[in-house]
């Protein structure tokens, strides 16, 4: 800010055509740096509404309204429905903010229940949990469409029986067989209740801690990998106060600590819910951290764990 003043004072009051040829000179270097140089007037600097609602209109055209499930996710709706009345459409939609607690469950329903040829997904000035296109890739998982924008995107996932997501990594147990990578207490296994096979881990008041999984860093975000899936299924007898719980550890300790409580998922007593979190790469770490995952029960809470899957894939980027 002291840096006109500091020029000027090198000029004399006397010499006016001189100061303000100057003066001509750096307004206009700095009109050149602002609108030509650093885009600024054409830079969106927030998140549109106007765009997502055109693409919308362009894709139901494109690809038939009906056959699309259409599901927005922005700070509020008014923004979005106005446009659509500008540019006289009114499609259905579902509508959520990502900030609701009971967020990634809905999502995760909605999706299951879809009958649609093709899911889209529009966010904007809202949080986006990456949770929610791992979720829609395991039934849709192809992009046929996608446009991003600052702090806003909208993609059209769709089905192709020719088109498989590529996978990376993939962890799995059902207790039935021994899995290096999980360590777990055998007197904890038990065969009277599972979701698939022959056992599954039984946890109950005394068991704070539960079923360790250690992977390294770089095994686990290979290349470009940015996100990883975590999930298992729950079975409760009383209480849902538990956790999934993701650490990650250098040779100092823990520098990273993620969860996801199992009550986010509503469970039921007596029936089997999935648990789900997708968790993203650290920005720094070293090539010999480590990631490690247990269930941790603060709740002395009495219930059954199953079918434990940790996946990565080509495109969780």
């Amino acid at each position: 800010p002291f840096l006109l003043p500091v020029i000027f004072s090198f000029f004399k009051e006397h010499r006016p055509v001189v100061n303000l040829t100057a003066a001509i000179i750096l307004a206009a270097a700095g009109l050149y740096s602002t609108v030509y140089e650093k885009n600024f007037y054409g830079t969106k600097y927030f998140g549109v509404f106007k765009e997502l609602a055109e693409k919308i209109i362009a894709w139901n055209d494109n690809y038939g309204e009906q056959n699309i499930s259409r599901n927005i996710n922005v700070i509020n709706s008014y923004y979005v429905d106005y446009y659509f009345n500008r540019f006289g459409s009114k499609p259905d939609y579902y509508f959520l903010r990502a900030e609701n607690e009971n967020y990634i469950l809905k999502m995760k329903e909605q999706i299951e229940r879809c009958n649609k040829k093709y899911f889209l997904y529009a966010w904007s000035n809202s949080f986006n949990p990456p949770e929610v296109s791992e979720l829609i890739k395991r039934r849709f998982p192809k992009i046929i469409e996608q446009a991003s924008y600052f702090n806003s995107e909208i993609t059209l996932f769709g089905k192709d029986e020719n088109f498989q997501r590529e996978k990376m990594l993939e962890s799995f147990t059902n207790f039935d067989i021994e899995q290096k990578e999980f360590v777990c207490d055998s007197t904890q296994l038990d065969s009277t209740l599972s979701y698939s096979g022959k056992f599954s881990l039984r946890i109950n008041a005394n068991i704070e801690y539960s079923c360790l999984y250690e992977i390294s860093m770089v095994n686990l975000f290979h290349d470009s990998i940015k996100f990883a899936n975590v999930s298992a299924w729950c079975s409760f007898l009383n209480g849902d106060d538990a956790h999934l719980v993701i650490e990650y550890v250098n040779e100092s300790g823990i520098y990273e600590w993620q969860s996801v409580k199992t009550n986010n998922f509503s469970p039921i007593k007596n029936k089997w819910v999935e648990v789900f979190k997708t968790i993203s790469k650290p920005k720094k770490y070293n090539t010999n951290d480590k990631v490690k995952m247990y269930i941790w029960n603060p709740g002395k809470n009495l219930f059954f764990i199953d079918d434990i899957t940790i996946n990565t894939f080509t495109d969780s980027k």
